[in-house]
């Protein structure tokens, strides 16, 4: 039996606030450690990938961690929980996929701006590692709970404002493609 898969959509900034960026980074490993049973794939932005972030994985030896090149989307429809980054758009593909998708807290606080996924009322953000522990550990053990369904729900909501079909559509081809693949 394949073990289940916690995807962490990360972005490796380490050239800026790197002190900030690496306590995040194991905040985020000490939380994942915690969980047992589960293979940890890391996918890092395609160009926001400063290679540092592979020291600090080498320090949770005992974790089965893939870092994978492969597409987003095809790792978040195989994943059971997905882990994204504020400033990013993954979010998208967790939620195309109906996985709970849990937001990691941001290293900077400058970036308390509403994003789209907030005006959407998408996020479901854990602003710390007690909160990420618990958020990860309700997705586990509990993936049809009103938290996910609150945010599929506006999820769904959200895309059919843009025509009855668009999120439909979006989906089947999105499936064609990976089905392609």
């Amino acid at each position: 039996k394949k073990k289940p898969i916690i995807l962490i959509a990360y972005t490796s900034r380490f050239q800026i606030e790197k002190k900030k960026n690496e306590k995040q980074l194991n905040d985020i490993m000490q939380v994942v450690e915690q969980i047992k049973g589960y293979k940890i794939i890391f996918k890092v932005h395609p160009r926001k990938n400063h290679p540092y972030y592979l020291k600090i994985l080498k320090n949770y030896k005992n974790l089965d961690i893939e870092i994978s090149n492969e597409n987003l989307l095809l790792l978040t429809k195989r994943c059971d929980v997905f882990l994204h980054d504020r400033d990013s758009s993954a979010i998208y593909e967790g939620l195309v996929f109906k996985k709970p998708s849990i937001e990691y807290w941001n290293t900077i606080k400058s970036s308390d701006y509403e994003t789209s996924p907030d005006i959407l009322k998408l996020n479901v953000r854990a602003n710390n590692p007690e909160e990420l522990e618990k958020l990860i550990n309700l997705a586990i053990d509990e993936p049809a709970h009103e938290v996910w369904n609150v945010q599929q729900s506006a999820f769904d909501l959200s895309f059919k404002k843009f025509g009855e079909n668009a999120t439909h559509h979006c989906v089947n081809v999105v499936l064609k493609l990976i089905e392609n693949k």
